[in-house]
């Protein structure tokens, strides 16, 4: 029996009984996403609404009419009710996740940003993609995906009503193919009344009630302007002199007939809400954050760190919150779709922006460690700035190094198409600006051809790798640890095309300078000797190879210690050396160290860690010790399976290993696909 089908049929009980047999039947979801924000009940006014749906949800669950669309014009409180029927859900299904939509209305972007795969950092977009399709397409009947404001028509929706999975949209659109339409209605006067009475922080009296009453009406029961005009009471101002000025300043809905796909509708509330807006007489500063805030809010919650991306104090946002422009809930601050419509109707200064940036250029913005979702945010971001600003920033060098910074962060992403082109951009305003020969052009030139590198387009690289190259040796010289890395870039795009003669002259082009210019124990010194021997082990030199890989390992172990990555990296070439001579147990001495620093340092669920799994047991399996090569091939496999796919390249080489070991232990009758789905 499916975990919804228990809940619903134990919840017709009665009883003390019955809601502790509902305790045992639950069990906590597994989290696809990041959850909404909680709802406040009293906020809501649509309780039973809300578990209409949960009841209507877990009828369809095994059916074919499982994919709803919970539809409504701007401000009528679609997300306030999915969000409160997601956190009814979340304890009685198998998985569930929520997926705002942003702005620009690109729900594969969405569901990029929202759901964590475990891929590397350089597992590109498609592949992400694909494995999120594999992950959806693979769950049951038992999971739930909230997609919030998808307000255009997108041929995902279409594709997913063929997962076997519950749907859960909120959208503008009043109708999508293949979905059950929900409208979610307008609240009534009454409970209109009552929202307003909720946000007013100022006290009512009796006498109030009927300027109250007049209110609602002035705005025809939209939720979100009950909310404003609610905050929007200036200090020491009487509700119905507040009236007399509202309608003074000829502010006023007229008595829309409100449809979920009226166009002309929706820009009449952004209208009305733009003179209430403009009613409240932001000051300079406030006005500043809510233009930063709305060019930000693609996506809906920014988080609290926000402040000091944009540089404003905590009283600002309060004052901005207190009013209704701004809401606060336990994971930052979110502005209102129909909000950033109305922020957004006058075109914001750039000068407004330039201190977020600034921050994203020179700061922390991006910072070491940070997973794939997170940086995938906080791009989502910068382009809805820059969406907005681009065609006005100036071209000048602080442009020209946004847009390098924002390549290096998609470089390491592995979105290299999205790399290439920022560093173009970069690379045409610095030489139109500057012209072609100075250092920062260089520096584009460099990180260009790093992205054709991870590309495969070599002949591209080496381009940019010579045009860097010339530059640097013009204006630093031959002798520089600058022209020493664009060597061995060189080098290293050379070895990739197998030119190994050509990659070694580089490399040793490289390693001179370093030793010249840095000395024998310098960090990148040994990146020299390290790349250096992996063109030896390329042409199968591997006396060469070990020879330069044990002086790379001296000095990482001499400057950055034995915890090190690098001196980990080192242990593992010098595994490979003596693995690929058919001294295992050698081998298998520096798999071991490799092994011991990655745990220490990246933890056993790391991709690395895994890959030191896989050589050690490969060794292990050479000599024939199979039950240890096993034990630890399935830690790689299980690690790799869900870090980077079934379906990759390193996972399927760990589980060939295991294949070739699979005679060799106790499997019992069991085929080895079997054994394995049973591990």
């Amino acid at each position: 029996m499916s975990i919804f089908k228990d809940i619903y049929d134990i919840g017709k009980d009665v009883g003390e009984g019955a809601s502790k047999k509902i305790e045992e039947s639950r069990r906590k979801a597994e989290l696809l996403t990041d959850p909404p924000p909680r709802v406040k009940e009293n906020f809501m006014f649509r309780e039973q609404l809300v578990e209409d749906l949960r009841r209507q949800i877990v009828a369809a669950e095994k059916t074919e009419d499982n994919k709803f669309l919970l539809s409504g014009f701007g401000g009528v409180g679609k997300t306030t009710v999915a969000r409160a029927l997601y956190h009814k859900l979340k304890d009685q299904c198998k998985q569930i996740g929520w997926v705002e939509c942003r702005e620009n209305g690109d729900l594969r972007a969405s569901l990029l940003a929202a759901i964590d795969t475990g891929a590397q950092e350089q597992t590109d977009d498609n592949e992400r993609f694909r494995q999120i399709k594999r992950l959806l397409r693979s769950a049951t009947g038992e999971t739930v995906l909230f997609l919030d404001n998808v307000d255009q028509p997108d041929p995902l929706l279409d594709q997913l009503t063929g997962y076997d999975i519950t749907l859960v949209v909120t959208s503008r659109m009043e109708r999508v193919e293949g979905y059950r339409s929900v409208p979610i209605p307008q609240l009534s006067e009454n409970q209109c009344v009552k929202l307003f009475c909720d946000y007013c922080e100022s006290p009512l009296s009796d006498q109030d009630a009927p300027v109250v009453w007049e209110l609602v009406r002035l705005v025809s029961c939209h939720t979100l302007a009950v909310r404003l005009l609610a905050k929007g009471i200036p200090a020491g101002m009487g509700l119905a002199e507040y009236l007399d000025k509202l309608k003074t300043e000829g502010f006023k809905f007229p008595r829309l007939r409100f449809g979920t796909s009226h166009d002309r509708a929706e820009r009449t509330v952004v209208g009305h809400l733009k003179k209430l807006f403009d009613l409240a007489k932001l000051d300079e500063e406030q006005t500043r954050v809510m233009q930063n805030l709305a060019l930000m809010a693609d996506s809906r919650t920014l988080p609290f760190e926000v402040r000091e991306w944009i540089g404003c104090g905590e009283n600002t946002l309060a004052a901005l919150v207190r009013t209704g422009w701004l809401t606060q809930t336990g994971e930052g601050y979110e502005v209102h779709p129909l909000v950033r419509e109305i922020v957004l109707l006058d075109p914001v200064p750039v000068e407004a922006v330039e201190q977020f940036l600034d921050f994203v250029t020179y700061k922390a913005y991006f910072q070491d460690g940070e997973d794939y979702r997170a940086v995938q945010f906080k791009l989502g971001i910068v382009e809805a700035v820059l969406k907005q600003v681009a065609d006005r920033l100036e071209e000048k060098r602080n442009t020209a190094a946004l847009y390098n910074s924002l390549g290096n962060v998609y470089d390491v992403q592995g979105e290299y198409a999205r790399a290439e082109i920022y560093h173009k951009r970069a690379l045409n305003i610095l030489i139109k600006a500057s012209g072609e020969d100075n250092l920062d052009t260089a520096s584009i030139y460099n990180n260009l051809g790093i992205v054709y590198d991870e590309q495969g387009e070599y002949t591209q690289a080496e381009k940019c790798y010579w045009k860097a190259l010339n530059i640097q040796r013009k204006i630093l010289g031959e002798n520089h640890p600058d022209t020493a890395g664009s060597y061995d870039e060189l080098g290293a795009v050379y070895n990739h095309q197998g030119i190994c003669v050509q990659a070694e002259v580089s490399h040793k082009k490289a390693l001179a300078i370093r030793l010249k210019v840095l000395g024998e124990g310098h960090p990148d010194t040994a990146n020299s000797y390290n790349n250096l021997g992996a063109v030896y082990y390329a042409q199968g030199k591997y006396v060469l190879a070990e020879e330069c890989y044990q002086k790379a390992l001296a000095i990482r172990l001499e400057v950055q210690g034995e915890d090190h990555l690098d001196t980990a990296s080192s242990y593992d070439n010098l595994g490979s050396i003596y693995g690929k001579r058919e001294e295992y147990t050698q081998a298998e001495k520096f798999f071991h160290k490799t092994l011991d620093i990655r745990l220490k340092v990246l933890g056993k669920d790391h991709p690395d860690t895994a890959s030191s799994y896989n050589n050690l047991g490969f060794a292990y399996e050479c000599q024939k010790k199979y039950d240890e090569a096993v034990e630890l091939l399935l830690k790689a496999w299980k690690t790799r399976k869900q870090k980077l796919g079934s379906e990759h390249p390193e996972t399927n080489r760990t589980k060939n290993n295991l294949r070739n070991c699979f005679p060799h232990i106790d499997h019992g009758d069991q085929d080895f696909d079997t054994w394995l789905n049973n591990q």
